[in-house]
């Protein structure tokens, strides 16, 4: 057999569908505990039919990746890379944990609520966590808001959906990092 039909072969036999049945050789149906970085979900991903169909089908933005909805984000909130990783991992004490980025990622009558906190070097507020909740358990305060897609008027009603650059605690008013995100002001 020649070079060239060996890999027509091989083509004819990923095209039977038998190259996308192999996995990874784990049937327990676990992950791997460590956290697995991605490379960022794809217009494809966000449009994808989920299999509950109750259940939210959004990204979850990730500092400059986003994470599949079935995934959470582990945010540095020092110097190290973000990463998706499976819900029930531990991102760790130099982490934020992000499990939304607007309220599209949570179901219907909830918001994406944001906690922020003073970085160590006290320069900035890190985002520290998001989870979906009742939109009347995230008040809108310092350090405590409803984050929201820029031009998704109907995540914020009554407000507007403006970038989150900054926040205020007590008489300190300082940056928000990671930049990217929004809120409902």
């Amino acid at each position: 057999m020649t070079f060239v039909s060996r890999i027509l072969s091989v083509l004819a036999f990923c095209v039977a569908g038998a190259c996308g049945s192999f996995g990874d050789g784990n049937t327990d149906g676990k992950t791997d505990a460590e956290p697995v970085k991605d490379g960022g979900a794809t217009p494809a991903d966000a449009d994808a039919t989920s299999p509950d169909a109750s259940a939210p089908i959004a990204t979850i933005r990730c500092g400059t990746i986003a994470c599949p909805a079935s995934t959470k984000c582990c945010l540095p909130l020092e110097s190290e890379s973000p990463s998706c990783v499976d819900r029930s991992a531990v991102c760790g004490a130099k982490f934020g944990e992000l499990l939304c980025s607007s309220a599209a990622g949570c179901s219907a009558g909830e918001v994406c609520c944001v906690s922020a906190e003073r970085n160590d070097g006290q320069t900035a507020f890190d985002i520290a966590r998001s989870y979906c909740v009742a939109a009347s358990a995230c008040p809108d305060g310092n350090l405590q808001r409803s984050l929201c897609d820029l031009g998704e008027a109907a995540q914020c009603p009554g407000k507007s959906c403006k970038p989150y650059l900054h926040d205020t605690n007590g008489p300190q008013e300082l940056d928000i990092n990671p930049p990217g995100y929004a809120t409902c002001q």
